[in-house]
Order: structure tokens, then C-alpha cells, then sequence
């Protein structure tokens, strides 16, 4: 059975963090699936990072903890998955998002909540992985 990543594991720079979170394991609900791409965002110098621009991001950055999942619906479409990060030698924040997962548990939950048979349709995108794993609105 996979271990939990302690909070520490989400104190540094958010390039390092995405690197080390290759391989580790996403679970919710009844599903899960292995890390396999990641994407880094900083607050500092990163517009494309929602602490960039975004006050209910800082909001979120503010009340929560490193390691502590953001999820946000993109292009009024798509919920993403993204962990919180911290550098301490900064004192700023950044995310890291999950773009990408190889399916391990609830294939077959997967497969009926994004309507695909083949296994490498269901978690190859970060869109795609949050339907499969049932992570939004119900």
C-alpha cells in the first residue's frame, strides 16, 4: 500500500517538487493512478500561475497548507488538480499541476466516467484524469 507524502515534501521549489512527484500516487475514492507528467508554476515571475494573477488563488496560498490540493474549473470546462507548494528559502508559493496519470485502481469506474475503453485514454490529460477520478462537482 502507497505511503502519504509528508507536507514537507511540498516545502522547496516547485520544478523540484513536480520532478519528485513522478511516480507517486494519486488516490481518490475507489480510483488511483501513477504520477507520470507534472507542470511547475511560482508565484514570482510565473504569469501563467494562477498566484500570479488570481485572488482567490493567494486566498487559497494564504489559509492552506503546502501539499494541500488546488482545484480549480478551467475555461469553465475542466476541474484540474494541482498541490500547493512552498519554498521556504523565498517564503513564496507555487503549484505544481498533475497533468498526467497511468491508471492503477477503479479502471472500470474510469472507463464508464469518461466514456472510453482503452486505458490510455482515460488519465492523459489533466482534464481527463479529474473525470476519471471522480474529482469535481458531484
Amino acid at each position: 500500500m502507497p505511503t502519504s507524502l509528508s507536507k514537507e515534501s511540498f516545502h522547496g521549489d516547485p520544478v523540484k517538487i513536480a520532478e519528485a512527484l513522478l511516480g507517486s500516487i494519486v488516490i481518490h475514492g475507489n480510483t488511483s493512478g501513477r504520477i507520470i507528467e507534472t507542470e511547475a508554476y511560482r508565484e514570482v515571475g510565473d504569469e501563467s500561475c494562477h498566484l500570479f494573477y488570481r485572488k482567490g488563488a493567494r486566498e487559497f496560498a494564504d489559509r492552506c497548507q503546502p501539499g494541500d490540493a488546488y482545484i480549480y474549473l478551467n475555461y469553465g470546462v475542466h476541474w484540474l488538480l494541482n498541490v500547493l507548494t512552498l519554498d521556504c528559502e523565498t517564503g513564496h508559493s507555487g503549484f505544481v499541476l498533475i497533468r498526467a496519470l497511468e491508471p492503477i485502481q477503479g479502471i472500470r469506474e474510469m472507463k464508464q466516467r469518461r466514456g472510453k475503453d482503452r486505458i490510455n485514454e482515460l488519465c492523459s490529460g489533466p482534464g481527463k484524469l479529474t473525470q476519471a477520478l471522480g474529482i469535481g462537482p458531484t
